[in-house]
Protein backbone atom coordinates (compact mmCIF):
# COMPACT_ATOMS: atom_id res chain seq x y z
CA UNK A 1 0.00 0.00 0.00
CA UNK A 2 1.22 3.16 -0.74
CA UNK A 3 2.28 5.71 2.32
CA UNK A 4 2.75 9.22 2.30
CA UNK A 5 5.85 10.41 3.90
CA UNK A 6 4.89 12.96 5.29
CA UNK A 7 2.59 11.33 7.44
CA UNK A 8 5.28 10.24 9.90
CA UNK A 9 5.84 13.59 10.41
CA UNK A 10 2.40 14.57 10.94
CA UNK A 11 -0.45 14.26 12.47
CA UNK A 12 -4.07 14.72 12.77
CA UNK A 13 -5.03 17.06 15.53
CA UNK A 14 -6.96 14.76 17.11
CA UNK A 15 -7.97 10.74 16.22
CA UNK A 16 -10.82 10.16 13.96
CA UNK A 17 -14.26 8.89 14.44
CA UNK A 18 -14.96 5.66 12.46
CA UNK A 19 -11.52 5.35 10.97
CA UNK A 20 -8.79 3.44 11.42
CA UNK A 21 -6.44 6.01 12.82
CA UNK A 22 -8.01 5.86 16.10
CA UNK A 23 -8.46 2.17 16.52
CA UNK A 24 -4.74 1.59 16.24
CA UNK A 25 -4.60 1.55 19.82
CA UNK A 26 -7.08 -1.57 19.84
CA UNK A 27 -4.46 -3.92 18.55
CA UNK A 28 -2.49 -4.04 21.45
CA UNK A 29 -5.82 -5.25 23.52
CA UNK A 30 -6.29 -9.18 23.96
CA UNK A 31 -8.61 -11.35 22.07
CA UNK A 32 -10.92 -12.98 23.36
CA UNK A 33 -12.06 -11.26 26.20
CA UNK A 34 -10.99 -11.55 29.30
CA UNK A 35 -12.39 -12.99 32.30
CA UNK A 36 -13.55 -10.82 35.08
CA UNK A 37 -13.23 -11.37 38.61
CA UNK A 38 -17.19 -10.12 40.19
CA UNK A 39 -16.15 -7.28 42.54
CA UNK A 40 -17.92 -6.60 45.84
CA UNK A 41 -20.34 -3.69 46.26
CA UNK A 42 -21.91 -1.19 48.52
CA UNK A 43 -25.78 -1.78 48.25
CA UNK A 44 -28.57 1.13 49.05
CA UNK A 45 -29.02 0.39 52.51
CA UNK A 46 -25.79 0.25 54.15
CA UNK A 47 -24.86 -3.92 53.23
CA UNK A 48 -21.78 -5.39 51.64
CA UNK A 49 -22.14 -7.81 49.47
CA UNK A 50 -19.62 -10.62 50.41
CA UNK A 51 -17.36 -12.60 47.52
CA UNK A 52 -20.21 -15.62 48.55
CA UNK A 53 -23.20 -13.22 47.33
CA UNK A 54 -24.37 -13.02 50.75
CA UNK A 55 -25.11 -10.06 52.77
CA UNK A 56 -22.36 -8.33 55.69
CA UNK A 57 -23.50 -5.73 58.01
CA UNK A 58 -21.19 -3.16 58.69
CA UNK A 59 -18.89 -3.88 62.15
CA UNK A 60 -15.84 -2.15 63.56
CA UNK A 61 -12.81 -3.16 64.33
CA UNK A 62 -10.57 -2.28 67.18
CA UNK A 63 -9.80 1.61 65.03
CA UNK A 64 -13.76 2.41 64.19
CA UNK A 65 -13.16 0.86 60.52
CA UNK A 66 -15.51 -0.94 58.78
CA UNK A 67 -14.68 -4.93 58.70
CA UNK A 68 -16.09 -7.65 56.90
CA UNK A 69 -14.19 -10.64 58.06
CA UNK A 70 -15.21 -13.71 59.55
CA UNK A 71 -14.05 -15.49 62.24
CA UNK A 72 -12.33 -18.02 60.11
CA UNK A 73 -10.68 -15.09 58.13
CA UNK A 74 -9.67 -13.43 61.59
CA UNK A 75 -7.93 -16.52 62.61
CA UNK A 76 -5.95 -16.59 59.41
CA UNK A 77 -7.40 -19.51 57.59
CA UNK A 78 -9.54 -17.69 54.88
CA UNK A 79 -8.07 -14.51 52.86
CA UNK A 80 -10.15 -12.39 50.50
CA UNK A 81 -6.72 -11.05 48.89
CA UNK A 82 -6.97 -14.62 47.25
CA UNK A 83 -10.47 -13.16 44.90
CA UNK A 84 -7.88 -10.92 43.03
CA UNK A 85 -7.64 -6.85 43.26
CA UNK A 86 -10.93 -5.91 42.45
CA UNK A 87 -12.16 -2.87 44.35
CA UNK A 88 -14.83 -3.36 46.77
CA UNK A 89 -16.16 0.56 46.38
CA UNK A 90 -18.41 1.34 43.72
CA UNK A 91 -16.51 3.33 40.70
CA UNK A 92 -13.34 1.59 41.48
CA UNK A 93 -11.82 -0.73 39.04
CA UNK A 94 -11.74 1.48 35.92
CA UNK A 95 -15.49 0.73 35.13
CA UNK A 96 -16.96 3.89 37.31
CA UNK A 97 -20.29 3.19 38.21
CA UNK A 98 -21.05 0.44 35.29
CA UNK A 99 -18.65 -1.46 37.99
CA UNK A 100 -22.23 -2.48 39.84
CA UNK A 101 -23.33 -4.15 36.13
CA UNK A 102 -22.31 -7.89 35.24
CA UNK A 103 -20.38 -7.82 32.10
CA UNK A 104 -22.93 -9.06 29.45
CA UNK A 105 -24.95 -5.79 30.34
CA UNK A 106 -21.74 -3.76 30.19
CA UNK A 107 -21.36 -5.48 26.71
CA UNK A 108 -24.73 -4.39 25.60
CA UNK A 109 -24.00 -0.50 26.94
CA UNK A 110 -20.58 -0.52 24.76
CA UNK A 111 -22.65 -1.82 22.08
CA UNK A 112 -25.28 0.79 21.75
CA UNK A 113 -22.11 3.52 22.45
CA UNK A 114 -20.63 2.44 19.61
CA UNK A 115 -23.26 1.99 17.25
CA UNK A 116 -21.91 -1.56 16.45
CA UNK A 117 -24.48 -2.14 13.79
CA UNK A 118 -23.02 0.50 11.58
CA UNK A 119 -19.37 -0.59 10.19
CA UNK A 120 -16.34 1.14 10.32
CA UNK A 121 -14.98 2.58 7.53
CA UNK A 122 -11.36 3.87 6.59
CA UNK A 123 -11.60 7.83 6.11
CA UNK A 124 -12.06 9.36 2.91
CA UNK A 125 -12.20 12.99 3.77
CA UNK A 126 -8.37 13.86 4.76
CA UNK A 127 -6.48 10.18 4.55
CA UNK A 128 -2.97 9.07 3.91
CA UNK A 129 -3.12 10.41 0.19
CA UNK A 130 -4.08 14.40 1.71
CA UNK A 131 -1.45 16.63 2.33
CA UNK A 132 -0.65 18.08 6.15
CA UNK A 133 -2.09 21.38 5.68
CA UNK A 134 -4.94 19.25 4.35
CA UNK A 135 -5.83 17.05 7.26
CA UNK A 136 -5.34 19.64 9.67
CA UNK A 137 -8.04 21.94 8.24
CA UNK A 138 -10.65 18.83 8.05
CA UNK A 139 -13.52 19.35 9.78
CA UNK A 140 -14.44 16.15 10.95
CA UNK A 141 -10.45 15.08 12.33
CA UNK A 142 -8.19 17.86 12.32
CA UNK A 143 -6.54 20.33 14.67
CA UNK A 144 -10.31 22.19 15.25
CA UNK A 145 -11.74 18.96 16.85
CA UNK A 146 -11.98 18.43 20.14
CA UNK A 147 -9.73 15.51 21.44
CA UNK A 148 -10.79 12.49 22.68
CA UNK A 149 -14.47 12.79 21.29
CA UNK A 150 -16.97 10.88 18.88
CA UNK A 151 -18.00 7.50 18.28
CA UNK A 152 -14.62 5.49 20.16
CA UNK A 153 -14.32 8.07 22.75
CA UNK A 154 -15.43 5.07 25.41
CA UNK A 155 -11.85 3.52 24.88
CA UNK A 156 -10.19 6.80 26.63
CA UNK A 157 -11.77 6.28 29.98
CA UNK A 158 -9.77 3.68 31.30
CA UNK A 159 -7.43 0.74 30.90
CA UNK A 160 -10.27 -2.40 32.14
CA UNK A 161 -13.36 -0.60 30.15
CA UNK A 162 -10.94 -0.31 26.66
CA UNK A 163 -9.95 -4.05 27.17
CA UNK A 164 -13.80 -5.04 27.57
CA UNK A 165 -15.12 -2.30 24.70
CA UNK A 166 -13.01 -3.39 22.50
CA UNK A 167 -13.31 -7.09 22.96
CA UNK A 168 -17.39 -5.85 21.84
CA UNK A 169 -16.20 -3.62 18.82
CA UNK A 170 -13.86 -6.55 17.17
CA UNK A 171 -16.08 -9.67 17.71
CA UNK A 172 -19.55 -7.68 16.99
CA UNK A 173 -18.47 -4.97 15.13
CA UNK A 174 -17.47 -4.56 11.23
CA UNK A 175 -14.81 -3.42 9.32
CA UNK A 176 -15.39 -1.66 5.48
CA UNK A 177 -12.42 -1.58 3.22
CA UNK A 178 -12.30 -0.60 -0.13
CA UNK A 179 -9.56 -0.54 -2.93
CA UNK A 180 -9.61 3.37 -3.28
CA UNK A 181 -8.13 3.72 0.07
CA UNK A 182 -4.59 3.98 1.46
CA UNK A 183 -4.00 2.26 4.67
CA UNK A 184 -0.25 2.48 6.41
CA UNK A 185 1.01 -0.94 7.14
CA UNK A 186 0.70 -0.21 10.57
CA UNK A 187 -2.99 0.21 10.63
CA UNK A 188 -3.27 -3.88 9.40
CA UNK A 189 -2.43 -5.22 12.21
CA UNK A 190 -5.57 -3.38 13.82
CA UNK A 191 -7.91 -3.88 10.98
CA UNK A 192 -7.02 -7.95 11.10
CA UNK A 193 -8.50 -7.67 14.55
CA UNK A 194 -12.05 -7.35 13.21
CA UNK A 195 -14.14 -10.64 13.18
CA UNK A 196 -15.95 -9.50 9.70
CA UNK A 197 -14.62 -7.45 7.14
CA UNK A 198 -16.04 -6.73 3.58
CA UNK A 199 -13.39 -5.47 0.70
CA UNK A 200 -15.47 -3.44 -1.81
CA UNK A 201 -14.43 -1.81 -5.18
CA UNK A 202 -16.66 1.54 -5.34
CA UNK A 203 -19.03 1.55 -8.16
CA UNK A 204 -17.16 4.30 -10.18
CA UNK A 205 -13.90 2.63 -10.19
CA UNK A 206 -15.39 -0.32 -11.58
CA UNK A 207 -16.83 1.45 -14.74
CA UNK A 208 -14.79 4.72 -15.10
CA UNK A 209 -11.10 3.07 -13.27
CA UNK A 210 -8.32 1.26 -14.64
CA UNK A 211 -8.85 -2.47 -14.02
CA UNK A 212 -5.45 -3.44 -13.66
CA UNK A 213 -4.71 -0.75 -11.17
CA UNK A 214 -8.02 -1.65 -8.44
CA UNK A 215 -7.41 -5.27 -9.06
CA UNK A 216 -3.67 -4.87 -8.28
CA UNK A 217 -4.57 -2.77 -4.47
CA UNK A 218 -7.33 -5.78 -4.06
CA UNK A 219 -4.70 -8.51 -4.65
CA UNK A 220 -2.45 -6.62 -2.03
CA UNK A 221 -5.01 -6.31 0.47
CA UNK A 222 -5.94 -10.07 0.20
CA UNK A 223 -2.80 -11.05 0.50
CA UNK A 224 -2.37 -8.42 3.74
CA UNK A 225 -4.90 -10.05 5.54
CA UNK A 226 -3.56 -13.56 4.54
CA UNK A 227 -0.56 -12.94 5.82
CA UNK A 228 -1.46 -11.97 9.24
CA UNK A 229 -3.80 -14.99 9.55
CA UNK A 230 -1.22 -17.09 8.58
CA UNK A 231 0.71 -15.63 11.60
CA UNK A 232 -1.78 -16.45 13.83
CA UNK A 233 -2.32 -12.41 14.92
CA UNK A 234 -6.21 -12.16 13.43
CA UNK A 235 -9.78 -12.55 14.89
CA UNK A 236 -11.14 -12.56 11.29
CA UNK A 237 -13.97 -15.20 11.11
CA UNK A 238 -15.26 -13.85 7.48
CA UNK A 239 -14.03 -12.02 5.01
CA UNK A 240 -16.51 -11.03 1.89
CA UNK A 241 -15.17 -9.12 -1.29
CA UNK A 242 -17.20 -7.48 -2.81
CA UNK A 243 -16.54 -7.44 -7.12
CA UNK A 244 -19.88 -5.64 -8.12
CA UNK A 245 -20.55 -5.47 -11.95
CA UNK A 246 -16.77 -6.31 -12.77
CA UNK A 247 -17.83 -8.91 -15.59
CA UNK A 248 -20.67 -6.38 -16.70
CA UNK A 249 -18.47 -3.21 -17.51
CA UNK A 250 -16.42 -3.01 -21.21
CA UNK A 251 -13.60 -2.80 -19.54
CA UNK A 252 -11.74 -5.38 -19.50
CA UNK A 253 -14.00 -7.90 -20.43
CA UNK A 254 -16.51 -6.55 -23.01
CA UNK A 255 -14.97 -4.17 -25.64
CA UNK A 256 -15.81 -6.38 -28.50
CA UNK A 257 -19.67 -5.67 -27.67
CA UNK A 258 -19.90 -2.55 -25.79
CA UNK A 259 -16.99 -0.07 -27.68
CA UNK A 260 -19.86 0.98 -30.54
CA UNK A 261 -22.59 1.93 -28.48
CA UNK A 262 -20.29 3.69 -25.58
CA UNK A 263 -17.54 5.12 -27.83
CA UNK A 264 -17.62 8.46 -26.10
CA UNK A 265 -16.50 6.63 -23.13
CA UNK A 266 -14.67 4.37 -24.42
CA UNK A 267 -12.50 7.77 -25.61
CA UNK A 268 -12.90 9.45 -22.26
CA UNK A 269 -11.35 6.71 -20.83
CA UNK A 270 -8.14 6.53 -23.20
CA UNK A 271 -7.40 9.83 -22.17
CA UNK A 272 -7.33 9.03 -18.38
CA UNK A 273 -5.73 5.78 -18.17
CA UNK A 274 -3.85 4.98 -21.47
CA UNK A 275 -0.20 6.09 -22.51
CA UNK A 276 -1.38 4.92 -26.14
CA UNK A 277 -4.39 5.73 -28.38
CA UNK A 278 -4.64 2.12 -29.47
CA UNK A 279 -3.72 -0.37 -26.31
CA UNK A 280 -3.85 -3.97 -26.61
CA UNK A 281 -7.48 -4.59 -24.90
CA UNK A 282 -6.90 -8.36 -25.27
CA UNK A 283 -4.08 -8.17 -23.52
CA UNK A 284 -5.71 -5.90 -20.43
CA UNK A 285 -8.53 -8.39 -20.42
CA UNK A 286 -5.92 -11.43 -20.07
CA UNK A 287 -4.20 -9.60 -17.23
CA UNK A 288 -7.28 -8.94 -15.21
CA UNK A 289 -8.38 -12.67 -15.52
CA UNK A 290 -4.66 -13.54 -14.11
CA UNK A 291 -5.02 -11.63 -11.66
CA UNK A 292 -8.31 -12.46 -10.65
CA UNK A 293 -7.13 -16.33 -10.20
CA UNK A 294 -3.91 -15.14 -8.27
CA UNK A 295 -6.36 -14.11 -6.04
CA UNK A 296 -8.16 -16.48 -5.09
CA UNK A 297 -4.89 -18.91 -5.11
CA UNK A 298 -3.47 -16.47 -2.52
CA UNK A 299 -7.02 -17.18 -0.64
CA UNK A 300 -6.58 -20.64 -0.75
CA UNK A 301 -3.22 -21.02 0.26
CA UNK A 302 -4.12 -19.21 3.61
CA UNK A 303 -3.09 -21.19 6.80
CA UNK A 304 -6.20 -19.91 8.88
CA UNK A 305 -9.72 -20.91 9.40
CA UNK A 306 -11.96 -17.66 8.36
CA UNK A 307 -14.78 -18.09 5.73
CA UNK A 308 -13.82 -15.92 2.25
CA UNK A 309 -16.77 -15.31 -0.03
CA UNK A 310 -16.59 -13.34 -3.19
CA UNK A 311 -19.67 -11.53 -4.03
CA UNK A 312 -20.43 -10.82 -8.09
CA UNK A 313 -23.25 -9.76 -10.17
CA UNK A 314 -23.39 -12.51 -12.52
CA UNK A 315 -26.70 -11.24 -14.78
CA UNK A 316 -24.85 -10.36 -18.11
CA UNK A 317 -26.06 -9.48 -21.09
CA UNK A 318 -26.27 -12.27 -23.72
CA UNK A 319 -24.14 -10.04 -26.39
CA UNK A 320 -21.31 -9.65 -23.17
CA UNK A 321 -19.52 -13.24 -24.56
CA UNK A 322 -15.92 -12.06 -23.20
CA UNK A 323 -17.67 -11.20 -19.45
CA UNK A 324 -19.45 -14.44 -19.48
CA UNK A 325 -16.44 -16.52 -20.23
CA UNK A 326 -14.36 -14.65 -17.44
CA UNK A 327 -16.84 -15.26 -15.22
CA UNK A 328 -17.51 -19.07 -15.84
CA UNK A 329 -13.52 -19.27 -15.36
CA UNK A 330 -13.65 -17.13 -11.90
CA UNK A 331 -16.14 -19.30 -10.38
CA UNK A 332 -14.73 -22.65 -11.44
CA UNK A 333 -11.46 -20.89 -9.48
CA UNK A 334 -13.57 -20.26 -6.45
CA UNK A 335 -14.74 -24.30 -6.62
CA UNK A 336 -11.31 -24.91 -6.80
CA UNK A 337 -10.04 -23.23 -4.14
CA UNK A 338 -12.38 -23.15 -1.52
CA UNK A 339 -13.85 -19.33 -1.30
CA UNK A 340 -17.62 -19.14 -1.69
CA UNK A 341 -19.25 -17.82 -4.63
CA UNK A 342 -22.75 -15.91 -4.06
CA UNK A 343 -24.55 -14.08 -6.94
CA UNK A 344 -25.64 -9.94 -5.99
CA UNK A 345 -28.69 -8.75 -7.41
CA UNK A 346 -28.12 -5.63 -10.07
Amino acid sequence: MDNNTDNSRARPGSPALSEIPELTVLSRSPNPAPVYVKTEFTSLDGKLRSPDGRFAYRGTGKAGSMSLESPAERSGSLSLNKIGPASSVVGEGGFGTLNVLPIEMRREIYGYAFDIKRPVTVKNCCGLNTSRRKREACLDHGTSRKANTGRFSMLHVSKAMRVEANWVLFNEGSLILNTSNAIAAAMWNTATQFSFIKIDIPEDMVEYGDPSVFLYRLRGMVTLLCRQENEGKVGMKSVHVNLGALFHQMLPFNIDSQAAPRYGELLDWLFVHSSVADPDFDMLAAQASHKLLRLLTVIGKRAGGSKWKVLVKTELREKDLGGAEALDAFRHGCEKYGVLFEHVDC
